[in-house]
C-alpha cells in the first residue's frame, strides 16, 4: 500500500501531466497570461520546421504497409547486416 505521501506526489503528477499539451508538450500559461487570461504579447515558444530523417524513413517504410492490414506499426530499430532476410508484413 502506498503511504499518504506517496499518493499525494502520484495526484500532483497527475495533475501536472493533465495540463500538459500531448502534442506540442507547452501548457497554457506559456500562451496564455494568467493575469488578464489573454493571449501573450511575449510567447515562451515559436513554431519551427524540422525535418527528423529517422521520421522519414518510418513514414517511407509505413506506405509500404498494406492498408488492410491490423495491428502493424512502423518502428526504428537498429540496423541490421544486408545478410539477414527483411520480415514480411
Amino acid at each position: 500500500m502506498w503511504s499518504d505521501e506517496d499518493q499525494d506526489k502520484v495526484h500532483a503528477w497527475l495533475r501536472q501531466k493533465r495540463e500538459v499539451c500531448p502534442r506540442c508538450g507547452t501548457v497554457e500559461a506559456d500562451w496564455v497570461d494568467p493575469a488578464t487570461n489573454k493571449l501573450r504579447d511575449d510567447p515562451k515558444w515559436e513554431a519551427t520546421t524540422f525535418r527528423c530523417p529517422g521520421c522519414a524513413e518510418v513514414e517511407r517504410a509505413s506506405a509500404d504497409v498494406p492498408s488492410g492490414a491490423r495491428g502493424v506499426r512502423v518502428v526504428l530499430m537498429p540496423a541490421r547486416d544486408n545478410d539477414e532476410e527483411e520480415e514480411e508484413v
